[in-house]
């Protein structure tokens, strides 16, 4: 069981989000009797290796402490294996070529690629009535100024989009590492809803819909799969080699609510 801290666990990017992030890791410690699985620790970057097996190894990164406010520890004095953010990359590349051999699953808060509203996506409803993308009940009519904000949000981007510039460069260096290793797989949360990415033979998962749901668009270029549901992804790793995933949603259509498998597919 691993646990990693996403922007609301650094107290939404807050420039006390530190305190926040290190008070959850000992919370989370006491809950599981002191067993480590709040990773990377101490609010570090990472990366850190964890290795199941032969076969299979994951990779946390913390990717909330690059869009941080505040203190953003780093280096020994922290306790930290990384002193830059240089050092950070080199870091995760060398783990990532130490693992060439094995299934290689990088989890991190942030997506690298994202069909919906935090990679720049939205829909006439959210020109019109621009509230709703942050309460689903906020329907103030605000026609041509409305757009002000998707606009803003696609191309100039607050702290938790794509378009910001401190998520761009992560991204970027994410794109050009993960890209040097054919079928890696990189699960992150952050939007609120299920997606698949298959993009330059790396294999992408957004998983964020455990607690509410947002929008995400149907289809793409490199979108397999994409639902506005509450669920989760699950991934199967055989062992011949291959590796299922699976998308299960809540059924409401009975009087108990039962978990389905909504999507499957043998991504390697």
């Amino acid at each position: 069981m691993v646990f990693i801290a996403g922007n609301h666990d650094w107290n939404k990017g807050r420039s006390d989000g530190y305190e926040y992030v290190m008070r959850q890791e000992k919370y989370i410690q006491k809950l599981f009797e002191g067993k480590n699985v709040f990773l990377p620790s101490n609010g570090c970057p990472g990366p850190v290796e964890i290795s199941i097996g032969e076969n299979i190894t994951i990779v946390a990164i913390d990717t909330q402490w690059w869009m941080q406010k505040g203190l953003r520890p780093i280096g020994a004095q922290y306790g930290c294996r990384v002193s830059s953010e240089e050092e950070f990359f080199e870091h995760l590349e060398q783990v990532l070529e130490e693992n060439k051999h094995k299934r290689v699953l990088v989890v991190g808060h942030h997506p690298v690629y994202s069909y919906a509203i935090h990679g720049g996506r939205f829909k006439l409803k959210h020109h019109i009535f621009p509230l709703t993308i942050y309460d689903k009940d906020a329907w103030i009519p605000l026609p041509g100024l409305g757009s002000l904000l998707p606009l803003y949000r696609k191309f100039l981007g607050a702290r938790e989009d794509m378009a910001h510039p401190r998520y761009r460069r992560l991204r970027a260096k994410l794109k050009e590492i993960l890209g040097k290793y054919p079928g890696l797989i990189y699960a992150a949360g952050h939007e609120h809803n299920l997606q698949y990415i298959a993009k330059n033979n790396n294999h992408f998962i957004v998983s964020g819909s455990g607690s509410k749901v947002k929008y995400v668009v149907q289809s793409g270029k490199h979108l397999h799969y994409g639902a506005k549901c509450k669920g989760f992804f699950k991934l199967r790793f055989e062992t011949d080699g291959s590796v299922y995933l699976s998308a299960w949603s809540l059924d409401t259509t009975g009087k108990l609510k039962k978990g389905k498998v909504a999507y499957e597919e043998q991504i390697i």
